[in-house]
């Protein structure tokens, strides 16, 4: 899982899931980054796009089907 390790001004570094280390601009990231946030990291030739992670709690807090029965 990549996670955001580092935010130095436009740069964030990011590490990746083969031990390395990537860094891109602010404007690669479609959210508001913060230290240890999982993210994806997909990329062309030409571009660079990371978004959020969303966890798996996360995930199962948002979806299914809720039924409220009441016998009023």
């Amino acid at each position: 899982m990549a996670k955001i390790l580092k935010i130095d001004g436009d740069v964030v570094s990011i590490g990746t899931n083969d031990g390395g280390i990537k860094e891109v601009r602010r404007s690669d990231i479609n959210f508001i980054p913060k230290v240890d946030d999982e993210v994806e990291i997909f990329e062309t030739e030409e571009n660079i796009i990371v978004t959020k992670k969303e966890s798996q709690q996360q995930f199962n807090l948002n979806s299914g089907i809720y039924i409220n029965v009441s016998n009023n």
